[in-house]
């Protein structure tokens, strides 16, 4: 008994002790989860993402919230009334560069389209389409403004991204090489809101700024992209965990969220950066560069021969992405074998990805199916609209961003989706048909300068993109070239080099040519492109051009004034 007596004895200060550390530390334990319970101090989903999002995506200014001025010229200038009118659907649509509306504005973005869209499909409903596409912005970049606009009462969030998860280095080896405690410390509430205090509110915004350079804005961030599928696996990784988070987001909040499955341009895109395997033998190089050398001497004269070269060396490394484009181009233009097969595998091992790659597809189908989600396949839309389903110029200004076209038929996609869903519930809906009167108000109402604009913003991401490197490979040879190059230009309202693509597809193939000119004459009005639509159409019948020159007898012949090229004012100098 004096034995046991005197252990508890010798126990009763080691109690104390514990005790003492837990009544120490219940203030910080309950201060934890009440930070928790509150929201404070969130830690940011991904880790390796430092983009807490500080940085507001709006600002209260009045009666009105306002896309905040550090966002700006990231994301496009936006406002919506702080309070929310009866019969009111509001729509955020998040996303990278296609979202935003580049190389144009967020007033040809398919957010506006849909804008326009519902609200001439319905007669009691005030709809709402917040465009809060970044430029370059990747998924992760978006996550935490989606959790932002919560707050702001959105019925619907539509997310189209992907095409942008390789722009920046997200691998960042601080991070990476933290110990175990550090990431557990960096996981604290507590933690996280003492860091921003003792930092203070500057330095914190530093860290999470909208301003950021990607990869190529770097002096050697061209070389700096290589062959590593372990970084293609983690940025995949990285982005199927964001949409989890987004959908968390929208789900906890009771807020739809919708995905646009986005495409690119196959047909007139070369992939940005080849190389070979890693384990190719010295010898097979030599053997491999030897038969890719014959295919670039044969291409220009002789297609069957310049495909067997180049399939040759596919059969010693068929991981070369710019081997694959050549063969899909050369298919394309033979009218043989499955180009889009060869479009898409030059596509999948470009080395410097700035498009989206099937694994981030993947990610977007497998989270709609998994949540129930509604998808929208903005690919599919533009291919079923495109020549032989492979979108090229035609449908896409460059590598990412379609034309305003291509804009109007994913928004028409979603807002069919809309309607048949009931997501958001919409009363009294009327058909409409593409290409509306609302369609050529807007149209007339952007200015002499947006497509200018337009075209100089085409031209420095070009430039940003080194596509002068590959400009040979896409430099126009068959009539359906010209054509496709023609459409381009008209979109983007370069009518010195329209007509110029133009007169060279109708010397190539004036029949085929004006089918298919004609043909997007037609689409150009339902884009409410009218100034556009009829430009081609003096071209195709005017008397001004030679391939189209009949004589009349006198008695048959129209006023001259019919016939002649409508005098336009010039479009003003670009800066």
């Amino acid at each position: 008994m004096k034995e046991d007596k005197a252990n508890s004895e010798k126990r009763r200060p080691a109690r104390f002790k514990i005790l003492a550390v837990v009544a120490g530390l219940l203030p910080l334990l309950i201060l934890e989860l009440a930070l928790r319970v509150l929201g404070v101090g969130v830690a940011e989903h991904d880790p390796y993402a430092e983009f807490a999002g500080d940085v507001p995506v709006f600002e209260r200014i009045g009666n009105e919230y306002h896309t905040a001025k550090q966002r700006q010229p990231f994301l496009a200038h936006q406002k919506f009334p702080v309070k929310k009118f009866p019969h009111t659907v509001r729509i955020f649509c998040f996303g990278g560069s296609t979202v935003h509306g580049r190389p144009y504005q967020a007033d040809t973005a398919f957010p506006k389209w849909l804008e326009i869209e519902l609200s001439a499909r319905t007669v009691q409903k005030r709809f709402e389409v917040i465009n809060c596409g970044g430029i370059s912005y990747a998924s992760y970049r978006i996550a935490p403004m989606i959790r932002e606009v919560m707050k702001y009462q959105p019925d619907l969030v539509i997310l189209a991204t992907g095409h942008n998860e390789f722009l920046e280095d997200r691998t960042y080896r601080q991070i990476k090489q933290r110990g175990w405690i550090r990431r557990r410390l960096d996981s604290i509430r507590i933690v996280s809101v003492g860091r921003t205090l003792i930092k203070g509110n500057k330095a914190t915004s530093k860290n999470v700024s909208p301003e950021f350079k990607t990869r190529l804005d770097a002096g050697n961030g061209y070389a700096s992209y290589k062959r590593d599928p372990e970084w293609q696996e983690q940025v995949a990784q990285q982005f199927r965990s964001t949409l989890n988070d987004i959908a968390d987001t929208c789900e906890n909040s009771q807020v739809p969220l919708m995905l646009v499955r986005l495409g690119s341009n196959l047909r007139d895109c070369p992939p940005f950066k080849s190389s070979f395997r890693k384990d190719l033998p010295p010898d097979q190089e030599r053997e491999w560069m030897n038969h890719f050398e014959l295919g670039t001497q044969l291409q220009e004269t002789n297609y069957s021969a310049a495909l067997d070269a180049y399939r040759e060396a596919s059969k010693i490394d068929d991981s070369h992405a710019l081997l694959n484009y050549r063969i899909a181009r050369l298919e394309d233009r033979s009218g043989t074998g499955d180009p889009e097969l060869y479009f898409r595998r030059a596509l999948e091992e470009d080395v410097c990805p700035l498009r989206i790659l099937p694994a981030q597809l993947m990610a977007i189908e497998s989270l709609a199916k998994e949540r129930d989600l509604q998808l929208v396949d903005g690919e599919r839309a533009i291919m079923d609209a495109s020549e032989d389903g492979l979108p090229g110029y035609d449908w896409y200004v460059d590598h990412v961003h379609p034309t305003i076209g291509g804009h109007q038929i994913i928004a028409r996609a979603i807002a069919d989706l809309i309607q048949k869903h009931d997501v958001p519930a919409m009363l009294q809906v009327r058909g409409l048909l593409p290409g509306n009167p609302r369609y050529t108000g807007h149209v007339n109402s952007l200015g002499p300068r947006y497509f200018a604009d337009g075209r100089r913003r085409v031209r420095w991401l070009e430039q940003w993109a080194r596509r002068e490197r590959l400009a040979d490979e896409i430099a126009p040879k068959s009539a359906a070239d010209f054509v496709r190059k023609c459409i381009r230009a008209l979109d983007l309202d370069d009518e010195e080099e329209a007509r110029l693509a133009f007169t060279q597809a109708m010397k190539l193939d004036p029949k085929s040519s004006a089918v298919r000119f004609k043909e997007h004459a037609t689409e150009l009005s339902r884009q409410g492109r009218d100034k556009a639509s009829s430009r081609l159409r003096v071209w195709i019948v005017g008397d001004d051009h030679p391939l189209f020159k009949r004589p009349l007898p006198k008695k048959d012949r129209k006023p001259a004034l019919l016939l002649a090229k409508p005098k336009e004012s010039p479009l003003p100098p670009t800066k």
